[in-house]
């Protein structure tokens, strides 16, 4: 799997990836969708709606699969075709298990720029637990999502704008585009927007906390420090 940024996650978000059975670590730690112990049945009738091409669909149901050399070969073989597997993966996403939510969230961050639009998109439904997803999946994308994240941040719904927001601020550092954007977003007619946004920037805009050795406990055995 491509390498994943650290997040951390924001009160609205963390609850409802908890729904969502996805695990946010913070700080500087890796984050990766995790799926449950018990992988979804393999007879599980398919939940994308849409009308995906035969390969892909052929795709979806081993990725839904309990054989795990098969899930992982239709992760690599989803991953590869890119655009075309992006519509059966948002409704894996959408209408799946917590096991087919998780896979189909590891994809969808693989294939990235082209996994952006319809990700966005989600932010704003009904079941937060979509929209919390959607967020996981676009922080890890990183820089390449950031432009659709801040179109996000001008939008009608409060909830997309308020999750735009949350997303940009876990992205970090690679989302210092988004600075003035956030920074008019700090006068959003929203009280929710307006401190998500101020809590996007600390994050962005903050250098990282380095430890200071002088107050470290030595270990045993070693010289002091000069």
């Amino acid at each position: 799997m491509t390498r994943l940024r650290g997040v951390r996650p924001g009160g609205l978000v963390f609850a409802a990836l908890a729904v969502a059975g996805l695990l946010v670590v913070g700080g500087c730690s890796p984050l990766a969708p995790q799926e449950p112990e018990a992988a979804a049945p393999a007879s599980s009738p398919p939940a994308a709606a849409v009308e995906a091409p035969p390969e892909v669909a052929a795709l979806i149901q081993d990725l839904r699969g309990s054989d795990r050399p098969k899930i992982e070969r239709a992760k690599l073989r989803l991953a590869s075709l890119g655009a075309p597997a992006v519509p059966a993966l948002i409704e894996l996403l959408k209408q799946g298990s917590r096991t087919d939510q998780a896979r189909a969230t590891t994809v969808l961050v693989r294939i990235g720029k082209d996994a952006v639009p319809p990700l966005v998109a989600l932010l704003g439904a009904g079941d937060a637990s979509h929209g919390a997803a959607a967020s996981v999946a676009l922080a890890n994308v990183g820089r390449d999502a950031v432009a659709d994240l801040i179109a996000a941040l001008g939008s009608r719904n409060e909830s997309v704008r308020f999750m735009a927001a949350e997303t940009l601020g876990d992205i970090g550092a690679d989302a210092a585009e988004a600075v003035p954007a956030l920074t008019e977003s700090k006068e959003d007619s929203s009280p929710l927007v307006r401190k998500k946004a101020a809590d996007a920037l600390k994050k962005i805009t903050l250098p990282p906390i380095e430890p200071n050795l002088q107050t470290l406990s030595p270990i045993p055995g070693t010289p002091p420090a000069p």
